[in-house]
């Protein structure tokens, strides 16, 4: 079967057939959809197979005048969605033909072979009961989640201005991390009234109601994204984040959702996921430069 093939500018591309595909299809996750593109990155344009049944988020900047793909904070995994394949040696052509060198985000069902760096991801099934996903959590969680509950803590929901508050308050205990500028964005995103179906926010609060603890998550039709954690050093102590992601899990199972932990490979979130008996999905990214300069000039940019 011939397909065509075209590169759209992100004003040129039809947001609801492009928004369809990613609906419709397993792997389309909430960073492909087109409002969340808007709201996060400098610049995105779309390989757009026949009438949108297959597209593929090219996301990227320029800096001294050389066209490179980037990553996104709060975006992990773009790649094809569709039901139409794309050869592999011709999506190549086109993913090295639009820029020079960059870092390429792929999905958890695309297997082509020049993928070159794996991550991880670590997820939870909800479509059981709590009882269910409780008796799976490790022991020491379980005990984590007792203390907090000894302690008084309770959860409630949260607004935006609290998340500002958490920021602002606890500037000197929180890493680089939360220095992002990607935060701005993705608070600015929720914030508009039109995307307040696709978000909530819980916090854990002490008896004084003082927030220990606070998350953003995004949610579509298949996931609820973890997308946002902020805890007090105070929280830390008292195992409020514990508390929180088992308020959640607790809300919404039964559910056909998944709760997506967003990540990760770095030892310390890895352990805290795998305390809840979390799944694991192998995703990848394309890195690659088409001269050796690149892969230089790509440190400074």
């Amino acid at each position: 079967m011939s397909i065509s093939i075209k590169i759209l500018s992100s004003k040129d591309i039809d947001k609801d057939k492009w928004d369809a595909c990613v609906v419709r299809n397993e792997n389309g996750l909430i960073y492909a959809r087109s409002f969340y593109l808007d709201a996060m990155t400098e610049h995105w344009d779309g390989l757009v197979v026949n009438d949108y049944e297959t597209v593929m988020p090219f996301v990227w900047k320029r800096k001294f005048g050389v066209k490179y793909f980037c990553g996104v904070s709060f975006i992990q995994q773009l790649g094809v969605i569709g039901i139409v394949a794309i050869p592999e040696e011709i999506l190549l052509k086109y993913i090295r033909s639009f820029a020079w060198c960059g870092d390429v985000a792929f999905n958890f069902k695309n297997g082509y072979c020049f993928l070159n760096v794996r991550r991880t991801n670590q997820f939870l099934l909800l479509n059981n009961g709590y009882q269910s996903v409780y008796d799976k959590y490790k022991d020491s969680l379980k005990r984590n989640i007792k203390k907090a509950i000894k302690n008084n803590l309770r959860v409630s929901d949260g607004i935006v201005e609290d998340i500002k508050r958490m920021l602002a308050e606890n500037t000197n205990d929180l890493g680089d991390y939360y220095k992002n500028d990607k935060i701005a964005a993705l608070l600015e995103l929720v914030s508009a009234e039109s995307n307040f179906q696709y978000y909530f926010i819980r916090k854990v609060v002490d008896e004084s109601n003082k927030i220990l603890s606070i998350a953003l998550f995004m949610k579509d039709e298949k996931r609820i994204y973890n997308t946002l954690l902020i805890t007090s050093e105070i929280g830390r102590k008292l195992c409020s984040m514990p508390l929180l992601i088992d308020s959640v899990l607790n809300e919404y199972s039964g559910t056909n959702l998944i709760f997506d932990f967003q990540g990760s490979d770095m030892s310390g979130i890895k352990t805290f996921n795998s305390k809840f008996s979390s799944n694991e999905e192998t995703y990848f990214i394309y890195k690659y430069a088409r001269h050796p300069f690149f892969s230089i000039l790509k440190r400074f940019i």
